[in-house]
């Protein structure tokens, strides 16, 4: 189709063609590239205007996808990096003094460490065992208790 006014060839070479159909991808010029063509062939605004729905379809396509790539990457980075941090965070103690920055510390600072944490279990295990023992004493202690209400209630009742 040969422009008359401007002297463009547009689907007459495939160079020309490739080059047209890029402007018609990209919405440039679109409306006087159907114009020329329909001067020629009545019917190519029909394979023009379907030809610029799909690609445009295609593109916004491309575009989404890319953007969600994008978000998918940035979360999984975010991910990572919460996931790196969330030990950071915290406080650690020992015998409720704080310590921090286990990487610059020598092996013998983390064996004592280590030692005082195991201290600390240790007396957090045997106060778990006197608990227990306690909890035991005073039940035994609240049931005789009862036994010994529920025999002041019958003397007082029988008399």
């Amino acid at each position: 189709t040969v422009c008359l006014d401007k002297g463009i060839n547009y689907f007459g070479r495939l160079d020309l063609t490739f080059f047209t159909l890029m402007m018609l991808m990209t919405m440039d010029d679109w409306y006087t590239i159907i114009k020329e063509t329909q001067t020629e062939f009545p019917w190519a605004w029909f394979p023009i205007i379907l030809f610029m729905l799909i690609s445009g379809l295609v593109m916004l396509n491309l575009v989404i996808a890319v953007l969600c790539e994008a978000l998918s990457e940035l979360s999984e980075n975010e991910e990572e990096a919460n996931e790196n941090n969330k030990w950071d965070d915290k406080e650690y103690k020992v015998n409720g003094v704080p310590v921090s920055n286990f990487s610059v510390m020598g092996e013998d600072e983390l064996r004592q460490l280590f030692d005082d944490l195991y201290d600390e279990i240790v007396f957090l295990r045997e106060r778990d065992e006197d608990t227990d023992a306690v909890l035991e004493y005073m039940t035994d202690q609240v049931t005789m208790l009862e036994k010994l209400a529920s025999q002041v209630l019958e003397q007082s009742t029988e008399s």
